[in-house]
């Protein structure tokens, strides 16, 4: 009984808490992928816009 108090319930919250961890980290690691896509379109539509604008520039410049 001894054995099991010292030995084995500790070992089980070790892996239990193994997994929790594991699990909050692919939770995480989702969520930056996410941010990571938003950033990428975010940026891809600055491009267009200030492409935009050089062309507005350029024509007002022009007229």
């Amino acid at each position: 009984m001894q054995l099991i108090l010292t030995i084995v319930i500790p070992s089980l919250l070790i892996l239990v808490g193994i997994f929790l961890n594991n699990a909050r980290f692919n939770s995480i690691e989702g969520r930056l992928t996410t941010m990571e896509g938003d950033l990428r379109q975010f940026y891809r539509d600055l491009g267009r816009h200030e492409a935009d604008i050089i062309n507005i520039k350029e024509r007002n410049r022009s007229s």
